[in-house]
């Protein structure tokens, strides 16, 4: 799951991903049921219910991507019509 963005070139579009510090949080808190893993790449499973995940996703929107670590993807050629 990532947010997209037109950037401000119609040719970019910005990615932003989701935030692993509120789901790691979620889950200490028991918000969310779930596993975390620290090391070479931190990571959190989730292995609540769709509904629980679906519910804290749509609860949390806009406070669950990372604005600070974005990929940008840039277009540059023309597209073939």
């Amino acid at each position: 799951v990532v947010r997209a963005e037109m950037g401000s070139k119609e040719h970019n579009l910005v990615l932003f991903p989701l935030d692993y510090k509120t789901f790691k949080r979620a889950v200490e808190n028991g918000t969310l049921t779930g596993e975390i893993s620290s090391g070479t790449g931190n990571s959190v499973t989730l292995t609540g219910s769709k509904k629980q995940i679906d519910d804290f996703m749509k609860q949390r929107a806009a406070h669950m991507f990372d604005l600070n670590d974005t990929m940008v993807i840039e277009r540059v050629g023309e597209i073939d019509k």
